[in-house]
């Protein structure tokens, strides 16, 4: 059976959740289509520079030529092929039926089976659906109707806080992407004035809300979401990053499933992680280091060892400075990390079996570097190694394999054994009294009260101080220094597309003064 897609349409007429419900496929029996390829490359010359995968991205950056693409690709379109006609069997054989855009109005329950499917890849124009059933988003949309519509109402009418950080990030979003830029927009200049860190305003040349230029309507889109999100999770608000994963769902699906997604993503397989004081990206980061030490040694020999050069038992407690970039795996779920089609295949295995797979994915990309991770003795050769490999895995399926072969691989990691590892790393760091950006919120508050304000009071930075000495922090400044280098670090990791250097050097992910909003 051939593969089935329409071609892709011209840009101004773009949707939201363009694969699921504009590019769709013609429905299973119909033997008439465009092939993948073709759809892919209409309008671009094979082996171009500006030549665009079929999610709107360069296929060339600075670690792939479009010509090691297309090789690539020749090969995995047919892989595609054959996947395609595996799920439609699968779906044909589970009684579900198909709507009217080609998509399966539902998916197969859990199994050993389906895992394998999933691990395979989910065929593009299902890949929308199919993250939004396994990650129970239709239990969220029964639960809440009509809630999406009312926040980003509210939104638009009265902005919530963080709504200048939210449209300074929207046009730093894929900016390069062909259904982010407007076609009369010229690409985003890497050298445009970017705010200084932990700045809340926004230069004119990054929020152009009020642009003559039109915007995308797909931008549009991210910022209901944001705006929505932001309202609705205000112990979150906004944190960059979260344009990212925002943004390409919307490639992928409606907006208000989008929005759900976001909710999903950062309150069930990431909690914490992009909350204010960040100690939920600590927490994964000492888990994640845990994972290292045991089953990687050689790696973790040359990873685990502070600025000062030496190992520590306390490394849940005092995070390696490898962290600063692994930290960004986890927060932009991949995005700028991987290629697009690997990021994507690894979602496709995230959605479905939880968050161990980002773990597990993170000790694959250490193990297919060990060995160069071993021939340097410099700790900044080690930190170009672990930022530039990853983007030059391509091969999609080869990363999966390796991620969960029985033999050297890592599908033996449970989420059972991640939720525990979790529990012990935050009761670790709250025992011996680990600063965070909270802490320090609180400490400012209390430099405020005269110290004799209430009888007996002890302020919350005394308090601090008398546990951080065996947390490996000598002073105050040092806890500020780590976050400030947490978010700083990762979020210049973040500021690489999965195949284009082209993002403006960004800010600090957010402002402490920026942390709440009313509930709605």
């Amino acid at each position: 059976m051939q593969q089935q897609f329409f071609l892709e349409r011209n840009h101004p007429t773009f949707q939201p959740g363009s694969f699921a419900s504009v590019n769709r496929p013609l429905l299973p029996h119909t033997a008439s289509a465009v092939s993948i390829s073709h759809f892919i490359n209409n309008g671009n010359s094979n082996g171009s520079a500006n030549a665009r995968d079929m999610y709107g991205f360069r296929k060339q950056s600075q670690y792939i030529t479009a010509s090691e693409y297309d090789k690539w690709f020749a090969s995995y379109e047919k892989y595609m092929h054959r996947r395609r006609r595996k799920w439609e069997a699968l779906i044909r054989d589970s009684g579900i039926e198909f709507g009217e855009d080609g998509v399966p109005l539902a998916f197969p329950r859990k199994s050993k089976l389906v895992k394998r499917y999933v691990r395979k890849g989910i065929p593009v124009d299902w890949r929308g659906a199919a993250w939004f059933w396994y990650a129970k988003g239709p239990e969220y949309l029964k639960k809440n109707p009509g809630l999406y519509e009312r926040l980003w109402t509210r939104g638009m009418s009265s902005p919530p806080v963080d709504s200048e950080l939210i449209e300074r990030d929207l046009h730093r979003t894929f900016p390069d992407n062909i259904h982010f830029r407007n076609t009369d927009q010229p690409p985003v200049n890497s050298g445009s004035p970017a705010t200084t860190p932990g700045s809340t305003k926004s230069s004119g040349s990054n929020s152009r809300r009020n642009s003559a230029a039109p915007e995308t309507r797909i931008v549009q889109s991210l910022r209901r979401v944001l705006y929505a999100f932001s309202l609705y999770v205000p112990k979150t608000g906004y944190c960059q990053s979260l344009n990212f994963l925002a943004g390409l769902l919307l490639l992928f699906m409606e907006e208000e499933k989008a929005f759900w997604m976001l909710v999903i993503i950062t309150q069930k397989y990431l909690p914490g992680v992009h909350e204010i004081n960040l100690e939920g990206a600590n927490i994964d980061q000492g888990v994640l280091m845990m994972c290292v030490r045991e089953s990687l040694p050689i790696v973790w020999n040359k990873i685990g060892a502070g600025i000062d050069g030496y190992l520590r038992d306390d490394m849940v407690v005092r995070l390696p400075p490898i962290t600063l970039c692994t930290a960004a795996w986890f927060m932009s779920g991949f995005i700028g990390v991987l290629p697009i089609e690997t990021v994507v295949r690894v979602w496709d295995c995230f959605f479905y079996e939880d968050s161990k797979v980002f773990f597990r994915i993170a000790l694959t990309i250490f193990k297919l570097s060990e060995r160069q991770i071993e021939s340097v003795r410099d700790p900044m050769e080690t930190f170009q190694i672990v930022q530039t490999t990853p983007k030059q895995l391509l091969d999609a399926s080869s990363v999966i394999q390796s991620c969960f072969r029985r033999h050297n691989g890592f599908g033996h990691i449970s989420q059972e054994e991640i939720d525990n590892r979790r529990r012990f790393v935050a009761d670790r760091r709250r025992h011996v009294g680990v600063m965070t950006s909270s802490d320090i919120l609180a400490d400012e508050l209390d430099s405020q009260l005269p110290s004799s304000s209430l009888p007996g009071h002890t302020s919350g930075r005394q308090k601090r101080f008398a546990g951080i000495a065996s947390s490996g922090f000598e002073s105050r400044k040092a806890a500020e220094d780590r976050i400030q280098m947490l978010r700083m670090g990762s979020m210049n990791m973040l500021s690489l597309n999965a195949r284009n250097d082209y993002f403006s050097p960004p800010s600090s992910s957010r402002s402490v003064s920026g942390a709440s909003s009313p509930a709605v």
